[in-house]
């Protein structure tokens, strides 16, 4: 009865709150946190009882072993095609970037388990010098010559602590 009443709840607060998600182009997953979930092409999430867990689910860590972990780089590359940005003209940007990957840490307590982790989820470095020469647009020439020098370097971390409780066997909550 007690579990009956958990689960409800939270299945209230979550109706309550729902955040609407949606897919596009832009927001994937740039690389894998871990050698684990890489090798399972991502599909890690209900197997989460390491330390790569502390990103994917922390409530699999409730079940993990004591113990810490560290992925290595990854070279992540992306090319963007602009099209028809000056006139008929496409521009074309790629970036390419070593990127740190993992690093945490599971502690197993009296009632649960506990970890703290350092996830770099995204990565970009740009340097890009390009020149145009006649911008036509409309029959309009606009200049004879331009030059774009762009630079720009991205990281985006995820750090902090979590915390997994288990409730039976198979069902623990975690926050992280």
């Amino acid at each position: 009865m007690y579990l009956f009443r958990i689960v409800m709840t939270f299945l209230l607060v979550s109706c309550i709150f729902h955040i609407t998600c949606s897919a596009d182009e832009f927001h994937n997953a740039t690389a894998y946190i871990g050698e684990r979930p890489a090798g399972l092409g991502g599909a890690y999430t209900a197997l989460s009882e390491d330390p790569p867990g502390l990103f994917y689910n922390p409530a699999g860590i409730a079940y993990a072993e004591e113990g810490a972990a560290a992925s290595l780089n990854a070279y992540v590359r992306s090319n963007t095609v602009y099209k028809s940005v000056l006139g008929d003209m496409d521009w074309r940007r790629t970036s390419g970037e070593l990127m740190p990957g993992f690093l945490g840490g599971v502690y197993r307590l009296p009632k649960g388990a506990a970890g703290f982790s350092v996830v770099v989820t995204d990565s970009e470095s740009v340097d890009q010098n390009e020149r145009f020469t006649e911008l036509i647009w409309k029959d309009i020439k606009w200049f004879d010559q331009g030059d774009i020098n762009y630079n720009y370097k991205s990281q985006e971390y995820n750090i902090g602590p979590s915390y997994a409780c288990p409730v039976s066997d198979s069902l623990s909550f975690g926050l992280t």
